[in-house]
């Protein structure tokens, strides 16, 4: 080993120096004093070495085993461990801390004392982000995304130790209830509310709230504390029951039966495969229209089979030529071999020619009725029937004679019955 440019082998002490008889004065004077000073180097020398040789540099250290540190060896600094010396053992804090590889290096794993607080010591583990992943000391915390699935049951869960406070809200699905885990027994709660569920069968005794309804919307039943209420696929309201009595069958505007406590209202046809009651007949289907030069017409009406009586008003425009004056006749309809008549009276202000003022003679309506027993369509499906008008003049009894100059045509009624 070298110290200050020398090893222990290369220092050594001085040898006295030889007296010669006779030469005292140089014995004393320059010989001695020599000997003493190079003596003295020496001496430094050497002790240089020896303090040297037991203090310890890093380039002197070659390799460090266990077997060459002293048990119960403190130490008072920081040490590194490892290649990269990410892993420091504090032991000043009592902590040993593992420090990753980013641009910017995170201590990621903490052991030992956490603070200043008697007792608090423990493990944590944070990821790149200096996110708290697994933690326990003072506070305990783990991330459940570091939990294998399957791997915590109920061996490892002391019994009450699980409580409200720990479960975050909507944490536990049916996936983690086992079937018929739940029983009446472990239930214990004044209001449920927001369940969305397919229940099932339910028996029960008496179920007492506020709405029930089948789905939420499209086609469903909805009960209230109102009434009762259904609504078709694209939610329009086709029945209606309120608790008060009243009620409606249909929609609120269409065909419908309604019940105001007053009166019963129905809009539609009513069919009926047995007899209908007295006053039971619909409201009547009026068409109307005009004809004039063939005094006849057809008139298309829409009929459900079975029956059919109808009322027909025919008023005619009637005018008298050859003489001059009133004259009086038969206005005379006749509709698919149904015939009636009414008298009527004209009015002729000249003569004795083809040139004729006609005159309007009010008054000249006949009104009739027919009936018809196999109408085109059946109890449930309308179809259309044809019915031809035929108008004309009959018994005219007067010189001046009639003729039609136009009509118009009105069905009052038209009606079903089995």
């Amino acid at each position: 080993m070298a110290v200050n440019g020398y090893s222990f082998d290369e220092i050594s002490l001085p040898n006295p120096p030889t007296y010669i008889e006779g030469q005292p004065l140089e014995y004393v004077t320059v010989k001695l004093p020599t000997f003493l000073r190079s003596q003295y180097t020496a001496l430094l020398d050497f002790m240089s070495a020896v303090q040297s040789g037991f203090l310890i540099s890093s380039d002197q250290v070659i390799s460090l085993d266990a077997d060459k540190i002293t048990n119960n060896t403190q130490f008072t600094q920081s040490l590194f461990v490892g290649a990269e010396s990410k892993i420091k053992l504090d032991g000043i804090n009592n902590q040993i801390t593992v420090t990753d590889n980013q641009t910017t290096p995170r201590t990621r794993v903490y052991l030992g004392k956490f603070s200043g607080t008697a007792n608090d010591y423990g493990l944590k583990v944070v990821d790149a982000d200096n996110v708290v992943k697994f933690q326990t000391g003072a506070t305990t915390f783990i991330d459940g995304g570091i939990i294998s699935a399957d791997t915590v049951s109920a061996t490892q869960i002391a019994a009450d130790t699980i409580t409200a406070t720990q479960m975050a809200a909507a944490s536990i699905t049916a996936t983690e209830i086992a079937a018929n885990a739940v029983i009446a027994a472990k239930i214990n709660v004044s209001t449920l509310s927001a369940i969305a569920a397919d229940m099932g069968t339910l028996t029960a005794g008496t179920i007492t709230g506020g709405t029930v309804q089948t789905a939420a919307s499209g086609a469903r039943v909805v009960v209230t504390t109102n009434g009762i209420s259904a609504y078709k696929a694209d939610g329009t309201n086709t029945i209606h029951v309120v608790n008060d009595g009243q009620f409606r069958f249909g929609p609120a505007s269409g065909n419908r039966i309604v019940w105001n406590n007053t009166a019963l209202q129905i809009v539609g046809d009513i069919v009926a495969t047995g007899n209908i009651e007295d006053g039971a007949i619909t409201n009547p289907v009026v068409t109307t229209g005009t004809d004039g030069g063939s005094m006849s017409t057809d008139i298309v009406v829409s009929t459900k089979g079975g029956n059919i009586v109808g009322t027909i008003a025919i008023e005619a425009v009637i005018r008298g030529s050859g003489a001059v004056g009133t004259g009086t006749a038969n206005l005379q309809v006749t509709i698919d071999g149904n015939t009636f008549k009414n008298t009527c009276s004209f009015y002729a202000t000249s003569g004795g020619g083809s040139s004729v003022t006609p005159q309007d003679q009010s008054g000249n309506t006949c009104t009739g009725t027919f009936l018809d027993g196999n109408p085109a369509g059946s109890i449930t499906t309308a179809a259309d029937t044809t019915y031809t008008i035929a108008v004309s003049i009959d018994a005219n009894n007067s010189p001046v004679t009639a003729t039609i100059q136009s009509y118009t045509y009105k069905l009052i009624t038209l009606e079903s019955y089995k």
